[in-house]
């Protein structure tokens, strides 16, 4: 696989987790305690997260130590942490089996 294809399939693994996750947090919204979901909680932790994520990795990929391939990779492997996170979430609250696409 070229490294064009792995960034690629790296970045459609990342949606689909984020889908998930988006869906995880609808739930926890609409069944959770809400404190983790406040605009303003929210706000703050995105645009804290969105900034050290940009700068680290255009850093590391300036300096050759990453390609953008490794990165997207290793992007859709966490995001796909974070869908399982929601979905263990979930389960406890339910007691079932909860499967987040």
């Amino acid at each position: 696989m070229t490294e064009e294809e792995r960034k690629d399939a790296a970045y459609r693994r990342y949606g689909k987790a984020m889908h998930a996750v988006q869906s995880g947090v609808a739930f926890m919204i609409e069944n959770g305690d809400g404190k983790e979901v406040e605009p303003k909680h929210l706000r703050v932790g995105v645009a804290s997260a969105l900034n050290a994520n940009g700068a680290i990795v255009k850093l590391l990929m300036r300096k050759g130590l990453i390609s953008e391939a490794e990165y997207a990779e290793m992007l859709a492997e966490y995001a796909e942490k974070d869908q399982a996170s929601y979905e263990r979430a979930a389960a406890a609250l339910t007691g079932a089996k909860v499967k987040f696409e």
